[in-house]
């Protein structure tokens, strides 16, 4: 009985989760990535290549759609509960091993993975793999576990720079641990030698481009001043993602079983050094970009103990907790899926990022649909250039001048790489352009100064109407309801 209510939670879930991702519009990222899977290459400027990958093979599959974007995602993170329950065998058996994989629906950073097309599903199933493959390797020293993980962590590296994050507490958690000796065995040397693979179009990459990418990771995006309220930012959105009850049964969990010399005690000293690193780095991190998913490789493991924790839980009269930890997280998710879905909690901060990417592609599409149709499309960034080249399904080119936004995603070097950037664009020759500014996102302080810039690719331009897109309900500090405005100019490219 229990099984089959698990299984008809775990469908419902998927089938929600799927309705959402096939009407949801794409926020900027996924655009982007979907701008990659057209042009298949061995790296991008701020991800290897696996996520390109991934959306290429789900429009391969259902077409050019938000769907098709998604596709994959949700395939990988509905084998979530796999993963879990591969780790969780060999340490706690087949019984518990099952409860486990169950909770990964309390658990709303799992539950709710795969909704969206980013590099996090893909690398959270990864993670949890190299997990499994290590626990085998550390207990056992098979070789096949070592390779296992190897290719499990090669995987890895060509998804994510952070999955290195990943290798180094694994790394660290074996330094720390009695079976330290392994390290003169052959194994975790074949481990290295598999997951180096993985790393070498990154290397060769960031060596053509002067090692722009990786500088955007230590300087661009983490190389802030300390910042207490980041840290307090990060802590509360780790207390979403995991549910302030299910964060401190993970806390009783690591410290009880952190210092055991066994396989299980690798495990848990690899998810504290993990989730310790993010503790540390995230005072630094001021690019507003988000981190609610940084952990989930650190907290999702400890999964596999939840349920000899929650059972001591019960046998010492605390009966309540066990309901808490596990009620919590679906009431969670629940939110989230029907905010993403209708409006209808009025969360609309959660939803803002999908929002008027539609009614764009509508306005672009009813102005190449005028009498005098431009002949490229110049956007104010690089997330309006990925929304409206999706949405033209790459009929037509769309170029991407400098904004701030481009250098704070660390995509500013991509549209150079495509010859989509300016000095593509000022390279183009005569044509008529429509030019697509969000004056939502003019930046603050030099606003004149960059409408001027976008200005000098037109030999003259005139307006062309603008859309509104309001929030229903979010309003900003000032009272005034939250928008996204877009202005439209039409007029001759610059030829000089």
């Amino acid at each position: 009985m229990a099984r089959a209510t698990w299984f008809l939670a775990f469908g419902a879930l998927l089938v929600a989760k799927g309705v959402v991702a096939a009407n949801l519009d794409l926020f900027g990222d996924e655009a982007f990535y979907w701008q990659c899977g057209q042009r298949p290459a061995p790296c991008y400027v701020d991800h290897p290549p696996v996520t390109a990958m991934l959306v290429r093979a789900g429009c391969a599959l259902f077409g050019d759609t938000t769907f098709g974007v998604r596709f994959w995602f949700l395939v990988l993170g509905a084998l979530v509960p796999v993963g879990v329950f591969a780790i969780a065998r060999p340490l706690v058996g087949p019984r518990d091993a099952r409860l486990a994989a169950a909770l990964t629906l309390v658990l709303p950073g799992t539950a709710s993975l795969g909704l969206v097309a980013t590099p996090d599903t893909p690398m959270l199933l990864l993670a949890l793999a190299f997990a499994a493959a290590g626990v085998r390797a550390v207990d056992r020293g098979a070789t096949g576990a070592w390779v296992a993980a190897g290719v499990a962590g090669m995987a890895g590296v060509a998804t994510h720079y952070r999955f290195s994050i990943v290798l180094a507490a694994g790394l660290g958690a074996l330094l720390l641990s009695p079976r330290r000796d392994a390290l003169r065995t052959r194994g975790p040397w074949l481990t290295a030698g598999l997951v180096s693979l993985g790393v070498v179009p990154t290397v060769v990459f960031n060596a053509q481009t002067d090692f722009v990418p990786l500088g955007y990771y230590f300087e661009g995006r983490h190389g802030g001043s300390f910042s207490l309220g980041a840290f307090g930012e990060f802590v509360v959105l780790q207390l979403l993602a995991v549910t302030p009850a299910l964060f401190a049964a993970f806390v009783a969990i690591a410290l009880a079983a952190v210092r055991r010399p066994s396989a299980d005690g690798w495990l848990v000293r690899a998810c504290v050094i993990l989730f310790a690193f993010y503790v540390v780095a995230s005072p630094f991190e001021d690019s507003g970009l988000p981190r609610l998913h940084w952990t989930l490789p650190a907290f999702a493991p400890l999964l596999v103990f939840l349920p000899t924790w929650l059972r001591a839980q019960r046998a010492a009269g605390r009966r309540w907790w066990p309901g808490l930890a596990v009620v919590l997280g679906p009431i969670v998710v629940a939110f989230g899926l029907g905010e993403l879905g209708t409006d209808r909690y009025r969360l609309s901060t959660l939803k803002w990022n999908f929002t008027a990417w539609s009614e764009l592609g509508d306005a672009v599409e009813k102005r190449l649909a005028a009498d005098d149709p431009p002949d490229v499309i110049v956007a104010g960034s690089y997330r309006i250039g990925a929304q409206i080249d999706f949405a033209l399904r790459g009929r037509m080119p769309v170029y991407v001048v400098d904004h701030p936004v481009n250098h704070s995603h660390g995509r500013a070097l991509q549209a150079s790489l495509w010859a989509r950037g300016e000095d593509a664009l000022r390279a183009h020759g005569p044509g008529r352009a429509l030019f697509v500014i969000g004056v939502h996102e003019a930046p603050h302080g030099t606003t004149e100064q960059w409408y001027h810039h976008v200005r000098s690719f037109a030999e003259w331009w005139r307006h062309d109407g603008d859309l509104r897109v309001e929030s229903r309900f979010h309003r900003k500090n000032n009272g005034k309801p939250k928008r996204k405005i877009f202005s439209f100019f039409v007029g001759p490219l610059a030829t000089e």
